[in-house]
Order: structure tokens, then C-alpha cells, then sequence
């Protein structure tokens, strides 16, 4: 299980920690350069990424996090286009109760796969899991929804 908080942290070279400034000037270097544009999950406090998968290519970034929970948030940020992100809970994935313990993307992330708890797969188009149209370069016209099972 991984830890929903993501830290990024800045080194500082070893010769400016015998460097002596200002207090203002302490205050400035110890600030977080990095700033993070996006939220990318909605989250509480009891809940974990279970697993998460991504693409980035230039012009594009597609990032999937499976919660612990079972729900599937979905981050996209396409050329010009403002950064999006969706929601998807468990219950709403298929038409069956399903319980997704892992998660994958299919080639030029036309769909997801989610590995099942009970062994099963699930296929689902990345469409399904975006609020929004989605630049038609990465999907193909159609899908449908897939359940595959141990025979």
C-alpha cells in the first residue's frame, strides 16, 4: 500500500550549509521551491492509493490512482488545454459489484485495466473515466466494457 501523501523535497549543496545569511534570507532558502498546481486526489484522511498507473508523452499527461476505497481518480493535462481531473467511484465502474485491487493502462491509454480481487480483470475505455470529452487522438471510436473471468 502506498501512502496518498507524495513529498518532494530540494538539496541544497553542501557548501551552503556553511554559508551564513540574513534571517530573511534563511527564511527564503528554507521555502518549498515546488509548488503543485493540481490537487490530484480528494481523499480522506483513512484513505490510501492502493495502486496508480500513468502515461506522460510530450503534450500530454494521464495519471490513474486506485483508492482504497475502490474509486478511481483521474487526472489529464492535454497541450493547451487546462489540467482536469475526475472522480469515479467503485459502484458506478460495472454493472456488477466489483472490488479493483490494481490498475493498468492499455496502449496509448485507450483503456484501463483493473486487476479484481477475485482473480478477475476488468476493461474499461479511459472515456468512461473522464468528465469531459477527451482529445479523440487517444481513444478509439468505441468500447465496450469488459469483464474477463477464470474459466
Amino acid at each position: 500500500m502506498v501512502n496518498h501523501h507524495l513529498v518532494v523535497s530540494h538539496h541544497r549543496n553542501a557548501e551552503d550549509r556553511h554559508v551564513h545569511h540574513s534571517k530573511k534570507a534563511q527564511q527564503k532558502m528554507m521555502q518549498n521551491p515546488y509548488t503543485c498546481e493540481v490537487q490530484l486526489d480528494e481523499l480522506g484522511p483513512d484513505d490510501t492509493i492502493l495502486d496508480f498507473a500513468y502515461i506522460s508523452e510530450e503534450n500530454f499527461v494521464l495519471v490513474v490512482l486506485l483508492t482504497s476505497q475502490g474509486d478511481v481518480q483521474t487526472y489529464c493535462e492535454l497541450a493547451n488545454d487546462k489540467p482536469r481531473r475526475s472522480l469515479t467511484r467503485r459502484h458506478s465502474l460495472c454493472g456488477q459489484q466489483v472490488e479493483p485491487v490494481s490498475v493498468c493502462l492499455g496502449p496509448e491509454a485507450t483503456f484501463v485495466v483493473f486487476g479484481l480481487a477475485d482473480g478477475n480483470v476488468l476493461l474499461t475505455p479511459i472515456k468512461n473515466l473522464m468528465a469531459y470529452k477527451f482529445a479523440l487522438m487517444w481513444l478509439l471510436s468505441r468500447f465496450v466494457v469488459c469483464r474477463l473471468q477464470q474459466t
